[in-house]
Formats: C-alpha cells, structure tokens, sequence
C-alpha cells in the first residue's frame, strides 16, 4: 500500500469570517509531520479518547464524531515527542 502515500503529511486550513464585532477576520493554521510521524496524526483522537475512558474521564460513550471531545492543546500535548509542528497566522 505504500504507493498510496508517503510518511510525512500537512494542512492548511484558512478561515475567513466576520468578528464579534461585525469586522472581517481571516485565521490561517497549518500542521507539517515530518520523519515517519505523519499516519499518526489520524490515529492521535483515538488515542486520546481511549486515555481519557480509561481515567473515567470521558462524559459521553457510543458512537458518534469526535468533534468537541477533545481539544487542540490536549492533542498537541499528545504529539509533542514526535516531529509535528503546528503554526496559526
């Protein structure tokens, strides 16, 4: 399956908008993985999820998407060893 990929990965997301205070507001975010670390970005909310069950720490169970259960911070925290850099402007 190799020829279906490489073991470094990216995005970048840009959203653009209005403030809270009506005025137009642009956030850029970027996510570079280098040195084999890129299939572990999609494997991370799993990984988080199963750590936060275990510790009885997880308020909601069953299947659903995992949007809101977890934050940007705690899946930094859980990357942080491995080469995997994230940038906003």
């Amino acid at each position: 399956m190799r020829f279906l990929g490489t073991d470094v990965g990216g995005m970048v997301i840009a959203l653009e908008g209005e403030g809270h205070g009506g005025e137009r507001k642009r956030v850029d975010w970027s996510l570079i993985a280098r040195r084999g670390h890129g299939p572990l970005i999609p494997a991370m909310p799993s990984v988080i999820l199963a750590k936060r069950l275990l510790a009885g720490a997880l308020p909601t169970r069953g299947a659903m998407p995992c949007l809101g259960l977890f934050t940007l911070e705690e899946f930094l925290a859980e990357v942080a060893d491995l080469d995997i850099k994230v940038q906003t402007g």
